[in-house]
């Protein structure tokens, strides 16, 4: 079974921002990490730490919006790298958009395991 499910996690203003795709959005997600992993890989160790986290994920309940992550990519958005691959203003501010476009608030409980 695929992931259902695309959330998105920023920290900004001292707190997190987090919203949630789901449908054909899922797959634009997909399409953009994709993209992202078929560029060539630089030095590792740009930055600390992620500033913000794309988590792939299926739902174990919906209704308490739990889910569980399948893949989570943090993104370096100091630096613009995701994967220790560099990516342009451009590309991100497209994954935003996706979010911002199809995407709803997201207060529910992501899962590792």
């Amino acid at each position: 079974m695929g992931v259902s499910h695309a959330v998105l996690r920023e920290y900004a203003r001292d707190g997190w921002w987090e919203r949630v795709v789901t449908g054909d959005a899922v797959g634009e997600v997909e399409r953009w990490l994709a993209m992202v992993e078929a560029k060539p890989l630089q030095a590792p160790g740009a930055s600390g730490k992620p500033l913000a986290w794309l988590c792939l994920a299926t739902c174990n309940d919906y209704a308490a919006q739990r889910m569980r992550v399948e893949r989570s990519v943090g993104l370096l958005t100091d630096v613009l790298r995701v994967l220790d691959r560099s990516i342009s203003p451009d590309e991100l501010r497209r994954l935003f958009g996706i979010f911002e476009r199809h995407g709803r608030p997201f207060n529910g409980t992501l899962e590792n395991e």
